[in-house]
């Protein structure tokens, strides 16, 4: 709501940019008519003042109007100590959905952790019986829910460790080519969370304490994991 309010007082300010130099612009005109050279330099001085912070609004609400494109996700560090103790309880490679509330147009607020029956697990790889996966979206869809996050879990240690592999990424080429207003996120046992997409371009908003940027380039961040549910 807030963002709306902002978007109409911008639009407010540009109207009246654009009516003042409507009416500059016809004062020039009748400067340069009547040969009233003195009028018509100091109407174009101000026009020029009036044109370049017309412009300048624009690129602002040009601005706004491509960062309101961009899904937002909003994300408790609570939420997150949730999944990373689901995702580490054991040595192999664990993975869950998320889902939660659509609080406006491409802004989501991830709120439920969703698990599902595993065809495979292992140190090294997670795989959704397909079975499990398939009921678990036509349940979702069934109750007006969105599939919003994808989240497992890696070995190692340190912030690389929870790059994407080539596997991660064509899951999610396929949950993009479906529509899914979804991103992956990554933990590995040492707190470090990493959220991705394929090609989809997103924004996460971490709301409360508990969680540090490590490399806000790459969205990775490094959770507190000693207070973990």
């Amino acid at each position: 709501m807030e963002n709306i309010k902002i978007n109409k007082d911008m639009g407010t300010i540009h109207d009246f940019l654009a009516g003042t130099a409507n009416s500059l612009e016809a004062r020039l005109l009748d400067a340069c008519r009547q040969d009233n050279e003195p009028a018509a330099q100091a109407t174009l001085a101000e026009l020029l003042k009036i044109s370049r912070v017309k412009y300048a609004s624009e690129r602002v609400m040009q601005d706004m109007s491509k960062e309101n494109t961009i899904p937002t996700y909003l994300i408790s560090p609570l939420t997150i100590q949730e999944a990373y103790s689901v995702l580490t309880k054991t040595a192999d490679e664990a993975l869950l959905f998320m889902t939660g509330l659509v609080i406006e147009n491409r802004k989501y607020a991830v709120t439920r952790l969703l698990e599902f029956e595993l065809k495979r697990q292992s140190v090294i790889a997670a795989e959704g019986e397909q079975q499990a996966v398939t009921r678990l979206l036509i349940w979702l869809h069934n109750h007006d829910h969105k599939l919003l996050m994808t989240w497992h879990s890696h070995p190692g240690s340190g912030a690389n460790s929870t790059t994407p592999s080539a596997i991660d990424m064509d899951f999610h080429r396929r949950l993009e080519a479906g529509n899914y207003p979804v991103i992956g996120g990554i933990v590995n046992r040492q707190g470090y969370v990493r959220f991705f997409s394929y090609k989809r371009p997103f924004k996460v908003s971490i709301y409360g304490k508990g969680m540090e940027v490590a490399d806000e380039q790459h969205n990775v961040f490094k959770l507190d994991t000693s207070h973990a549910v």
